[in-house]
């Protein structure tokens, strides 16, 4: 069962990331850097849904594989 973060945990999650790691998401879920800054900050104060999923579920894979 998928469940989404939420926008203050995906907040949370993207502040403790360095740029490198935020540039590798970027990437691989092929959303721009920018988007994923201004998400940081709190600039995009209404993302777009398929965004907040894919970081979502970028998110958790990346702490299921650290763990």
């Amino acid at each position: 069962e998928y469940v989404m973060l939420s926008l203050q945990e995906i907040i949370e999650k993207l502040k403790i990331l360095s740029c490198l790691e935020l540039q590798e998401m970027a990437h691989s879920i092929d959303i721009s850097y920018d988007t994923l800054i201004s998400i940081r900050i709190g600039r995009a104060s209404n993302p777009r849904l398929n965004t907040l999923i894919a970081i979502s579920g970028y998110l958790k894979d990346e702490s299921q594989r650290s763990n």
